[in-house]
């Protein structure tokens, strides 16, 4: 379900093949990983892309390309601008239709890339930035005082996962966050929001209430 969800809306798909190591980890009895979980979750993930490129092909137009705005982003990034970026340099774009338009895009984010690798990485941190101290997270919520309640206790659960780390609960919560990390500079907060965030944030939702639970706990004790 997460991977259709990840499909429909292209989000934090790095949480996917982490939650595939982390399953492989975490079931693995006495040996290093457990193949037989990796290859049934990742036959499972699989097959969500496989449903995902059938209903695309049924129902898009003859000309559509899935996950096209891919390059936009990644332009964005090395140039340190936004999606929007590579308009703006290369107009002649907008007068080409697809499925021309996606290759030459793809050409030009590659060729920006190659001609500054180092620009990737200064767009991830930028994105890190953003999305760890800006407020972002949480940003649907309006009142800033509840947001940085949000923030707090799941700062509380991240840390305390980290100390139960052995507990299969605590290790899929960082599991979790690491594949949402990875995520961040290929979703930046400043392109379109929480939107493409849709399918994870309920996962959002569960480090507050592990971190408020966490405190109860340790107050009632």
């Amino acid at each position: 379900m997460l991977t259709l969800a990840l499909n429909a809306r292209v989000g934090a798909l790095f949480i996917l093949p982490v939650l595939i190591f982390w399953g492989a980890w975490a079931f693995r009895g006495k040996s290093l990983l457990s193949m037989r979980f990796a290859i049934a979750a990742f036959s499972a993930v699989l097959l969500g892309f496989i449903l995902n490129s059938l209903v695309f092909k049924v129902a898009s137009t003859l000309n559509a390309i899935s996950n096209a705005n891919f390059f936009y982003t990644l332009y964005g990034l090395v140039v340190d601008g936004n999606w929007a970026t590579i308009r703006a340099d290369y107009p002649e774009i907008l007068q080409l239709v697809e499925p021309e338009r996606s290759h030459r895009v793809r050409e030009i984010a590659m060729e920006a890339f190659r001609a500054n690798p180092f620009g990737l990485v200064t767009g991830a941190m930028r994105a890190w930035q953003q999305f760890l101290f800006k407020d972002f997270v949480f940003s649907f919520v309006k009142s800033s005082r509840i947001n940085f309640l949000l923030q707090l206790s799941s700062l509380i659960a991240i840390v305390n996962c980290y100390r139960q780390r052995q507990q299969p609960i605590s290790s899929l919560m960082l599991a979790m966050t690491i594949g949402i990390l990875l995520s961040v500079p290929f979703v930046p907060p400043w392109d379109a929001g929480t939107r493409p965030y849709a399918a994870t944030i309920p996962l959002f939702s569960l480090f507050p209430v592990l971190g408020i639970a966490f405190l109860l706990k340790n107050g009632m004790a």
